[in-house]
């Protein structure tokens, strides 16, 4: 089993990347396959395995510590390769890179490469394994309904995959 740790967006982020995902669907991309059926969000780092209640315990302090962060996405990128990927970009945040390197400090594991601290690019990711044929199309989909929109990260959460399953979850806190 792997285990994801990711950063929760208010209403207004959730609905923003919903509406893109929305006109992806119409457009025939399928839905991702990292999504695993958990609500948008941004991951900060994925391990092939950890200690859970260590890991819980670790997030809790984090999440208390961590105020909400608003995020400003800016645009729509691509991690390219045979199997691209589309992804929403926030605009670039040092407070983001700051809970990434405290979450990636604070439990040990076998992180995923792409997770690794020096390499991490803050992402919501839209549509996953695309064909290289198909990325243009989905990117001029998503391109067409583009309008830049806000959000909040407003929670931590520790997801098990796959199935995925929800096993902590935690409101980062109101105030800085």
């Amino acid at each position: 089993m792997a285990y994801a740790i990711t950063a929760g967006l208010d209403e207004a982020g959730t609905a923003g990347l919903a509406h893109l995902r929305a006109v992806l669907t119409d457009a025939g991309v399928p839905e991702p396959t990292t999504g695993l059926g958990f609500r948008p969000n941004l991951t900060l780092a994925v391990y092939e395995d950890l200690d859970e209640a260590t890991a819980i315990a670790a997030l809790d302090r984090i999440a208390l510590q961590t105020p909400l962060l608003p995020a400003l996405f800016a645009g729509i990128a691509v991690f390219p390769g045979r199997a691209a990927n589309l992804w929403a970009a926030p605009s670039p945040d040092p407070r983001l890179l700051v809970l990434q390197r405290a979450v990636r400090a604070a439990i040990a594991g076998q992180i995923w490469d792409l997770y690794r601290p020096e390499v991490w690019v803050p992402h919501c990711t839209l549509a996953t394994n695309l064909d290289p044929a198909d990325i243009g199309a989905a990117t001029q989909a998503a391109t067409s309904a583009w309008v830049p929109f806000e959000g909040v990260f407003v929670t931590l959460d520790l997801v098990r995959f796959s199935p995925v399953a929800l096993l902590w979850h935690r409101d980062l806190q109101s105030e800085a």
